[in-house]
């Protein structure tokens, strides 16, 4: 019997987003920026507001500035209620001024120290995993180990916004884990399958 993903199941096993995708796509030029200073009262829509952001790749500036380097329908629709009340929030699209640079408001807006330190951290789990793979024999081993591996990855990933390639910062380890995760998981499911054919 083969077993084969879906796009769909593939997608969800990546978290929803396919890495080389991301950093593959076309970037034009331009950010998109959210101002926002919500009124006191509205407390549960600025955290509602802030996990959105998170969640969808948000570079934060300040509290209340945030940037990405996508179109954004999606969140323009969601703010439909505020096009006319600026003061409270806007979205606006912009470019670096002459003398400023997209590298250091990268830098600025995403955490790419801590990004780095998940991804060595997955790294040398990983590396280290390849230098001794389970036997086809120890089957509970190996899919123990492909779990471990999701949740390593997953961690990896929490943080990172997958920017265009025009925008990674040069010492961005994301394209190495996402290589050696790629070929980790296949040894790992050769591994299953050479159980599966004993």
């Amino acid at each position: 019997m083969v077993c084969q993903l879906t796009d769909l199941g593939r997608m969800a096993s990546l978290g929803g987003r396919h890495p080389e995708r991301q950093w593959q796509r076309s970037w034009d030029g331009q950010w998109r920026m959210l101002i926002f200073d919500l009124p006191a009262n509205q407390k549960a829509i600025r955290a509602r507001l802030l996990r959105w952001l998170w969640q969808n790749g948000f570079g934060y500036l300040q509290d209340s500035v945030w940037i990405h380097p996508d179109p954004l329908a999606e969140l323009a629709d969601a703010l439909k209620d505020f096009r006319d009340d600026v003061e409270s929030c806007t979205l606006l699209e912009a470019h670096c001024c002459v003398g400023y640079s997209n590298a250091a408001l990268v830098a600025g807006a995403w955490r790419f120290k801590e990004i780095n330190e998940r991804h060595e951290a997955y790294l040398s789990q990983a590396e280290g995993l390849l230098r001794r793979l389970p036997s086809h024999r120890d089957c509970d081993l190996v899919r123990r180990r492909l779990r471990e591996q999701r949740r390593g990855w997953a961690n990896a990933m929490q943080f990172d916004p997958l920017l265009p390639q025009a925008l990674l910062p040069r010492d961005y380890l994301g394209q190495r884990a996402w290589q050696t995760h790629r070929k980790l998981m296949t040894q790992l499911v050769d591994v299953l399958m050479a159980h599966d054919a004993a």
